[in-house]
């Protein structure tokens, strides 16, 4: 089975604030609910919305074709 990418919206609640974030996650993970690990963040964060899915190969050209325009493209 190959892997498949969505971008997703993520939320956690620190100290009473609401911070949102946007990145990419293996769909194994990809699901509204779950709580995922996003590299260089601290503590867990809550999926609150999910894409369709692209490919890997999809991916990899998205981040190389989008690495200086989306410097922060990256696998969470």
């Amino acid at each position: 089975m190959s892997k498949t990418y969505h971008m997703c919206r993520f939320e956690k609640v620190v100290d009473g604030h609401t911070i949102l974030t946007t990145g990419w996650i293996e769909g194994r993970g990809a699901k509204t609910g779950a709580k995922v690990e996003i590299k260089g963040e601290e503590g867990l964060w809550d999926v609150v919305t999910v894409s369709e899915s692209i490919s890997l190969d999809e991916f990899r050209k998205l981040q190389t074709s989008s690495r200086a325009k989306w410097a922060s493209l990256v696998d969470v």
